[in-house]
């Protein structure tokens, strides 16, 4: 079963952004507008110097002249993602409206933990097991005639 949720675009107007940035971009209005609330602090600290009015000016009229897909590239590249999981197996995030159909990437299964080495040998002299580490059989007593279980 596969799931396709898409978020919907939810940006601002690049026209209304300029415009704010060229007549009252020195207090920052454009940037708190877009919802960038920290740069419009930024902006109203320093609106004494005339730095923000000057790059607000400048902002305003880059934001005019930019095409409308460089402006929700730039500014709100989260706005109308595709979220698409198949059958479990993983999701991936895609832009809406994307012509290219991408699988999402499959997910190894858990199989549990790797099978231990045998914690125990079997005395090839006597047939009864014993711990691995050791190097004696402690029921026989003899030497070298111990294999690991399985083999």
């Amino acid at each position: 079963m596969t799931t396709v949720v898409s978020a919907p675009r939810r940006t601002k107007s690049k026209t209304t952004a300029g415009i704010l940035g060229i007549l009252l971009g020195g207090l920052g209005v454009h940037k708190f507008y877009m919802g960038r609330i920290g740069q419009g602090i930024l902006y109203l600290v320093f609106v004494w110097t005339y730095v923000p009015a000057i790059i607000g000016l400048i902002e305003g009229i880059w934001y005019l002249v930019m095409s409308e897909e460089d402006w929700q590239r730039r500014f709100f590249p989260a706005a109308g993602l595709t979220v698409v999981v198949a059958g479990g197996q993983g999701f991936g995030v895609y832009p809406a409206g994307s012509a290219t159909v991408v699988a999402p990437p499959s997910m190894p299964v858990w199989q549990g933990p790797p099978a231990a080495a045998p914690s125990t040998r079997t005395c090839l002299g006597c047939g009864m097991g014993i711990q691995a580490d050791f190097n004696v059989c402690p029921h026989c007593g003899k030497q070298a005639k111990i294999a690991m279980a399985g083999n």
